[in-house]
């Protein structure tokens, strides 16, 4: 499964290597997921695992070392690509002085970067006795308000003498994997041409293709879920299953309260409709997986062994009824063991608001529809892809895209109102007695129908353009 990082550390090589590595060390050691590109990554190439991981990471953090910023008078310069993105991806930016040395910005460096380096205020962390708590309050002042708290990893180390020890010792082991991964290289690489040579290209192919096979069925997408591979998957089934739980995000389980609260005169806004949102209710969910994206048709394709155009493969899934939809669940459960499944109504709403730190917004993760969501008054009338790294669009606080807008999506729940849920009502009124729930609005929408509570019903052997579906998977 790729790593969904916390936090990014840019640096630069002469003068702040030392730092970004000590710092990566203590933040990793307090739970966070921390990108480093230290002998990841080749100078030079502004990769697309860099972009991935600046548009992954919420918390962008600069090393403000001596004359850090003096080559980012020159564009293509790695830094300030690198300062560019998170930039324009609006990223929590935090500025670090790790030794005092840091004296100022050249003349003529571009405005924005001048303001990061200016504007934003510097966290001092002393690489000495006071190491430990000099870390500890940055993360308590500048990054738990935007990631949350994490669960520390065993000892943590706070010695700058044992953590340089430790960074040796990791070089040293590095030094000797990169010793022997070129041997064993070179020795695959004499395979390969001898097998190229006797089997011909059409063998070499097929190796090829077994053996991505087989490091697809080796691979530990999602820490401690245990996987059981039909014998019948293909490659592409087994491609479309690493696409869907590596864009899972845990969702711890809370208490909350479903549907919108009523304003301080008792009446409700203009944007609620009564009769189906209202009174909100108390639910519980448990922990739970929830995709990050809604389901592509290339996914879609994949997994039910269809065909798809290239142009469409990462656009949402439609025109899919919610008796398909368990379909394609039951199909993923033959091929993998897994029980991937539609959220409840519970389940899409706890997530929809920001889980267990909610964004506290009408719409998933901001006040303005037009900065989360795809909807009738931004769209043009259509889908739009799922890829968000350059769309301007922001997930909210669980890192979920497209909970608002875009298009609707299936819940595994019949369709009741909320004032015979609230009164246990003996004999509820049945819109439908096929009827399920659907949520988030679509690129068709009005704003008040995109927001985190409304909710529509629709009959579970229906298909729409504007109706798709994301997965959960509980743990």
């Amino acid at each position: 499964m790729k790593t969904k990082y916390d936090i990014f550390i840019s640096y630069r090589r002469d003068g702040g290597a030392q730092y970004a590595r000590i710092l990566q060390m203590m933040l990793q050691q307090r739970g966070y997921t921390v990108f480093l590109d230290y002998d990841e990554l080749k100078d030079g190439v502004f990769s697309e695992k860099i972009e991935q991981a600046i548009a992954q990471a919420p918390i962008f953090i600069f090393i403000m070392s001596e004359g850090a910023l003096n080559r980012c008078v020159n564009e293509g310069d790695w830094v300030r690509r690198e300062i560019e993105l998170a930039l324009k991806l609006k990223k929590h930016i935090i500025p670090v002085n790790p030794d005092g040395k840091y004296r100022g910005e050249p003349d003529n460096l571009p405005e924005d970067i001048k303001h990061m380096a200016t504007a934003l205020q510097h966290s001092e962390i002393s690489f000495g006795q006071t190491l430990g708590i000099t870390v500890d309050f940055m993360i308590s002042q500048r990054i738990v308000p935007t990631v949350g708290e994490r669960t520390p990893m065993g000892h943590l180390e706070n010695d700058p003498e044992a953590i340089k020890k430790i960074l040796r010792d990791y070089d040293a082991k590095l030094r000797q994997q990169r010793h022997t991964r070129r041997k064993v290289a070179w020795a695959v690489g004499c395979l390969l041409l001898v097998a190229g040579c006797v089997l011909g290209v059409w063998k070499y192919m097929d190796w090829q293709a077994e053996r991505e096979r087989t490091a697809l069925m080796q691979d530990e997408i999602i820490e401690g879920v245990g996987m059981n591979w039909s014998d019948a998957i293909t490659t592409p089934q087994l491609r479309a299953v690493h696409s869907l739980l590596d864009s899972m995000v845990l969702v711890q389980g809370g208490t909350f309260t479903m549907g919108p609260q009523p304003q301080a005169d008792g009446s409700y806004s203009d944007d609620v409709d009564v009769e189906l949102e209202t009174p909100a209710i108390a639910q519980s969910v448990g922990n739970f997986y929830m995709g990050k994206v809604e389901v592509s048709r290339g996914e879609w394709a994949a997994i039910m062994g269809l065909e798809c155009p290239d142009d469409s493969l990462n656009l949402p899934q439609t025109n899919v009824s919610l008796t398909e939809c368990l379909a394609f669940c039951q199909k993923l459960f033959d091929l993998t063991g897994l029980e991937l499944r539609l959220p409840t109504e519970a389940e899409w709403e706890y997530a929809a608001r920001g889980g267990c730190e909610p964004d506290n917004t009408p719409y998933a993760g901001r006040a303005v529809p037009d900065e989360v969501a795809w909807y009738g008054r931004n769209s043009g009338g259509k889908a739009h892809l799922r890829d968000h790294a350059s769309d301007g669009m922001y997930c909210n606080a669980l890192n979920l895209y497209d909970m608002s807008g875009n298009v609707s999506e299936w819940c595994a729940t019949p369709f009741r109102r909320y004032v015979d849920l609230a009164t246990k009502n003996p004999n509820p009124e049945i819109i439908d007695p096929n009827a399920y729930v659907t949520r988030g609005g679509d690129f068709m929408s009005e704003a008040y129908e995109i927001t985190v509570t409304h909710r529509n019903p629709m009959n579970k052997d229906d298909k729409a353009p504007t109706v798709g579906l994301r997965l959960v998977l509980v743990p």
